[in-house]
């Protein structure tokens, strides 16, 4: 029963997690790359989940092209599982991380309030609830301007 007390909190934002990040998973096509301009920075992810960034050359029906330094290189679009535009939206997903971290912070700073205080001898300290919520929160924008470095333009099927 204690145990389910720690990790159930823990699963149910796990969960909401997902739940939001497959919300938010537009449809993207092959054909939505012409919205990008020569020379943005792009990362392009193969479906060996290898990472390569560069500046956007141009792309075709079966490949994409991209410029690191001297060197252009040319993945074929089989091999590509997503292609992300450089500067996401890090002022939603850093406030929706806050959220998020929040109120995780505050769920975990009440179990550890509540443990804290099994004798009733300070019934009004809440002391882990805001230093939680405040910890939680900064991990929380910290996440999300990681995860928002690049705008998925194109998400293989």
């Amino acid at each position: 029963m204690e145990e389910s007390l720690r990790t159930g909190p823990f699963l149910c934002i796990l969960f909401c997690l997902v739940s939001v990040s497959f919300a938010q998973a537009p449809e993207e096509s092959w054909e939505d790359l012409k919205q990008l301009s020569i020379g943005q920075r792009i990362q392009v992810v193969d479906k060996k989940l290898k990472s390569t960034e560069g500046e956007f050359s141009g792309f075709s029906d079966q490949a994409i092209s991209l410029r690191q330094g001297q060197h252009t290189l040319i993945i074929q679009r089989s091999d590509v599982l997503r292609v992300g535009l450089r500067g996401g939206r890090r002022l939603q997903t850093s406030l929706l991380g806050a959220t998020i971290g929040s109120l995780a912070g505050l769920v975990a700073g009440a179990i550890v309030d509540y443990k804290d205080d099994l004798d009733s001898s300070d019934p009004g300290s809440n002391n882990g609830k805001i230093s939680a919520a405040a910890v939680g929160a900064g991990i929380g924008i910290g996440v999300g301007v990681l995860v928002s470095a690049y705008r998925t333009v194109y998400r293989s099927r």
